[in-house]
């Protein structure tokens, strides 16, 4: 009986403690205005047209971003914008894993709205 309870309180704190990670928990605010600072920190980067974050772990962040760049920007040049960005996102925020960034410009932010 007694190893029953335990296991039941066991159960019962980690169900708690894991609810945010199950249905799927943002980053905390703080970690989304580091992204957002380390994104804009490059001078290419005009803004972030908006983010989205999502834990896959307890130290496993998932980013999605859309950033508005220079439209006149060659394809090799968003490449390494995009490169540069991850390497900043990542070197600031240790369990950024998986980053997904979008370029765009303001003519294309305003067709897709």
């Amino acid at each position: 009986l007694g190893i029953g309870l335990l296991l039941g309180a066991i159960a019962g704190v980690m169900a708690v403690e894991m609810q945010s990670l199950l249905i799927g928990e943002s980053a905390s605010p703080a970690d989304q205005r580091a992204i957002v600072n380390a994104l804009e920190a490059d001078e290419q980067v005009i803004r972030v047209v908006h983010i989205r974050t999502e834990h896959l772990g307890p130290d496993e962040l998932l980013i999605g971003a859309k950033l508005e760049c220079d439209p006149d920007m060659t394809l090799r040049e968003v490449d390494r914008l995009i490169a540069r960005a991850e390497g900043r996102v990542r070197a600031g925020l240790g369990s950024a894993r998986v980053l997904y960034l979008e370029p765009c410009s303001r003519e294309t932010d305003r067709e897709t709205i």
